[in-house]
């Protein structure tokens, strides 16, 4: 298992007031591309990618779910703590007083993380990649106003 954290990140104008940010992550050898097409007006600062953890998160996520069914349980755990990483703790929904509201995936994280200790990483993998599914659909119903579908 061989876990690149340095990323490959960019983006491009898309159409009017959007734009494609890309994220590509490498694990165990391997790697995915995800993107996210943003509503965005003005200029965009390359250096600050809007929702760039939504396609980094995705990425470790398709990453860690490849591996996973290819039996490499330790990659796609590290693809999960990557991706759960990437995305944040502000993910969710916020309070009338700005704050986060909480959800039960910090126990799951907890139960996922006492399997992988006890042995159990497949287990503890797959229980890791639903919690990082869940925040990164839960990121997005919240953000959807700023992010549009890709035209096929």
């Amino acid at each position: 298992m061989n876990a690149e954290l340095t990323p490959e990140d960019s983006i491009e104008p898309y159409g009017a007031g959007t734009f494609i940010v890309y994220a590509r992550r490498v694990c165990s050898g391997q790697s995915v591309t995800e993107q996210v097409v943003v509503r965005h007006s003005g200029d965009i600062d390359p250096e600050h990618l809007p929702h760039i953890q939504l396609a980094a998160s995705r990425a470790w996520l398709r990453l860690g779910q490849r591996l996973l069914g290819q039996r490499d349980a330790e990659g796609a755990v590290t693809c999960a703590r990557a991706g759960l990483e990437e995305l944040g703790k502000d993910y969710g929904a916020k309070s009338k007083d700005g704050v986060t509201l909480s959800d039960d995936s910090d126990t799951r994280i907890r139960s996922a993380e006492t399997n992988i200790a006890a042995g159990r990483a497949s287990t503890g993998a797959e229980a890791l990649l639903g919690v990082l599914s869940l925040r990164i659909s839960i990121y997005t119903r919240q953000r959807q106003a700023t992010l549009a579908e890709k035209k096929t």
